[in-house]
């Protein structure tokens, strides 16, 4: 069930009411969502003593509180299944900037995992973890999520994705499913290699031209989205 489905059930709407990571574990009755996050609420939301805030730990425990001077109270909570979703195996894009919008992005269509993929035509660096880390908080946040991305930061080799991973190619075989597939690998914008990936794997388009490494990620996070949604 996803957060936005909890809300449903409860017959009201949350999106107007502020909603924080606040990392686990929670052994007591009031969590402090940490001095920026207080600030925020306070000075920029303008959130007083009383105020409904929900919040998650980010790894599918979500509940709606009450902020008390500075900290959150807790108050009814539920447990998220993890959605079952493939594994994102991405060669990182050249620009700072587009890594971030590829994190943020895939981070609030409910990616679970990202890994980053080591390819032949392959320029870009892996991000800093503490700015990854700040970029996935943030789509947790703004997508009102349960659950907080879990980004690899070592490069994974081809050879090592698990067997039954999906290739993006423009040579594949039109969009289809995406249910019961392990990973999704997406390469660079110099694309594959000859014979970088092994022969018969599967390949998929998810258009006919030539895409950017984060439109086809995203593609593909919107595909396996469909499937658990």
């Amino acid at each position: 069930m996803s957060s936005r489905r909890v809300a449903s059930a409860a017959g009201s709407d949350v999106s107007h009411i502020p909603h924080l990571l606040i990392p686990g574990p929670w052994d007591d009755a009031a969590l402090e969502p940490g001095h920026d996050a207080s600030h925020h609420l306070t000075r920029v939301l303008r959130r007083r003593d009383g105020d409904p805030i929900s919040y998650t730990d980010g790894r599918g425990r979500l509940g709606t509180g009450r902020l008390e001077r500075g900290a959150v109270v807790r108050g009814n909570e539920v447990s998220i299944p993890r959605p079952a979703m493939p594994v994102l195996a991405v060669a990182p894009p050249t620009h700072k900037d587009r890594t971030r919008f590829l994190i943020e992005k895939l981070a609030e269509l409910g990616v679970q995992e990202l890994r980053w993929l080591r390819t032949r035509f392959g320029e870009g660096r892996v991000p800093a973890a503490d700015k990854v880390e700040a970029w996935c908080r943030s789509a947790v946040e703004q997508s009102r999520s349960a659950w907080m991305m879990v980004v690899r930061h070592d490069l994974v080799d081809v050879g090592d994705l698990p067997e039954g991973t999906v290739f993006a190619d423009r040579s594949g075989r039109e969009c289809g499913a995406l249910a019961g597939v392990p990973c999704v690998a997406v390469g660079p914008e110099g694309g594959w290699a000859v014979g970088e990936f092994p022969v018969g794997a599967h390949t998929l388009a998810f258009a006919s031209g030539v895409l950017r490494v984060e439109t086809a990620a995203i593609a593909a996070a919107v595909l396996a989205n469909r499937i658990v949604g």
